[in-house]
């Protein structure tokens, strides 16, 4: 156009204002994982879930991915999970992370206490970010031992350009 000839640019960097995506889900079951299976869920969407039995599995994480680049950006993470079979009142029940590849740690994280399972009957949990310049992320649940749990989706939504 007027002689400049258009870059390809991933579809994700390329936008000049702040916008709202529509939702990204991502199913539990469809993450990689280290511990926890597939597991039939009354009530869970798709009726499979990323389940963790604390008399099975050995903590590790229940699910990891998927590693894609982000723009500038805002970004909630909201994650469904449940608990069951509580063996503690104090100890956390699992950490939720988001990590960057390019930093080796995760940038924010949130452990999930008995107390928070209490006051939360919607069983969603939320994680948020303001990334000051482009890294590839990664949405990770870690299990521990004093409960069962299971993991069934996680919301992404992204808001583009946002400074910090």
């Amino acid at each position: 156009i007027n002689g400049v000839k258009p870059t390809a640019v991933p579809f994700f960097l390329d936008y000049p204002q702040p916008f709202e995506r529509i939702p990204l889900r991502y199913e539990g079951e469809n993450f990689s994982r280290r511990t926890g299976s597939n597991r039939k869920i009354p009530g869970a969407s798709q009726r499979f879930a990323r389940y963790f039995s604390r008399e099975k599995d050995s903590p590790n994480f229940l699910a990891y991915g998927p590693a894609v680049p982000y723009a500038r950006g805002f970004i909630i993470a909201k994650f469904k999970l449940t608990f069951e079979n509580l063996e503690t009142k104090i100890r956390p029940l699992c950490c939720l992370d988001i990590f960057s590849k390019e930093d080796g740690r995760p940038l924010v994280q949130r452990y999930i206490k008995p107390g928070d399972v209490k006051n939360n009957p919607s069983g969603t949990y939320e994680l948020h970010i303001l990334l000051p310049e482009t890294k590839t992320l990664e949405f990770r649940v870690q299990a521990e031992k004093w409960s069962d749990s299971s993991f069934d989706y996680l919301y992404i939504t992204y808001y583009q350009g946002i400074s910090p």
